[in-house]
């Protein structure tokens, strides 16, 4: 299914941004469309190293023990697999032919002709070696290289004394652009991010903005929501899921030989306080203890 990834500081970065920029054939014009989400990774604690974290290995920001928190948090977005060449997204230039490749595409020169490695961006011819900034975006810089175009968030130099702080809200120094956590305790600067109750929220310029954490789709039967948990997992145990894809065609046979549905719930034969349920095939069945403490 995915063909590659890339890391960003936000989720919707991927497509607010349209990234690219890691490996070749992932233009700002193609692929970004087409980009799946996934959950948020720890890159480092305050305190720990000042570089970035590595794409591996990273660690799923589920919660951190002792109320740790985390220096910066990174979402890795991955990019399914796409036909760039048969649906015309790429940056090829005309005098180029379009090779698809595993998890991206390649610009070939034709044997015999001399090409210029030129790119076609939002259509519009960039001179190879040529680097801009997206109309767009102007924290975002984009360049050509040999037919590609990579683009990726501008560098944030906080010594530079002419850094853009919108792009760079990190780099701002006033106390004012400073926020406070909801504990009332904690102190982020301009441009730290955090997860909260299962919202990301960010620090910009003073004002604290939150949003719900997007979570990934899952592609099973079974899953779950466990405590201190963002997002839904998946289980192989039906007894354990608290949601499943039912399924009509899968019954289950009870106790008294009664056909039961999927998704059906019923006291078992005999008790008054088991409570049994048919999941897609499967009985699952507990015992409730307020019922057993009404007897």
């Amino acid at each position: 299914m995915t063909a590659g990834l890339t890391r960003v500081h936000f989720c919707g970065d991927c497509l607010r941004h349209q990234l690219g920029g890691v490996g070749g054939g992932r233009s700002p014009g193609g692929r970004s469309r087409w980009i799946l989400q996934s959950q948020p990774w720890v890159g480092g604690l305050r305190g720990g190293p000042a570089a970035p974290p590595p794409l591996s290995p990273l660690r799923p920001l589920l919660h951190l023990p002792g109320g740790k928190r985390p220096r910066e948090v990174w979402f890795l977005c991955f990019f399914p697999y796409i036909d760039e060449c048969g649906t015309g997204r790429h940056s090829c230039a005309n005098d180029t032919i379009c090779f698809n490749l595993d998890g991206g595409y390649d610009c070939r020169c034709p044997h015999g002709k001399n090409c210029t490695g030129d790119c076609i961006h939002d259509g519009k011819v960039k001179h190879n070696g040529q680097i801009w900034v997206l109309e767009n975006d102007r924290c975002s810089v984009c360049s050509c290289q040999n037919g590609f175009v990579m683009c990726r968030r501008m560098v944030c130099d906080c010594e530079n004394p002419t850094v853009d702080l919108f792009c760079c809200p990190e780099c701002d120094p006033r106390l004012s652009s400073q926020c406070l956590h909801q504990n009332g305790e904690t102190l982020y600067n301009s441009g730290d991010t955090w997860v909260q109750n299962c919202q990301q929220c960010r620090c910009l310029q003073g004002e604290v903005d939150c949003w719900p954490l997007p979570c990934p789709e899952v592609e099973c039967e079974f899953s779950v929501l466990l405590e201190n948990e963002c997002c839904p997992r998946c289980v192989t145990d039906p007894c354990q899921a608290d949601t499943i894809r039912n399924d009509i065609t899968k019954t289950c046979l009870d106790e008294m030989n009664v056909v039961r549905f999927t998704g059906s719930s019923w006291i078992k034969h005999g008790t008054e306080c088991t409570l049994c349920q048919c999941k897609n095939g499967h009985i699952c069945c507990s015992v409730d203890p307020q019922c057993l403490q009404e007897l």
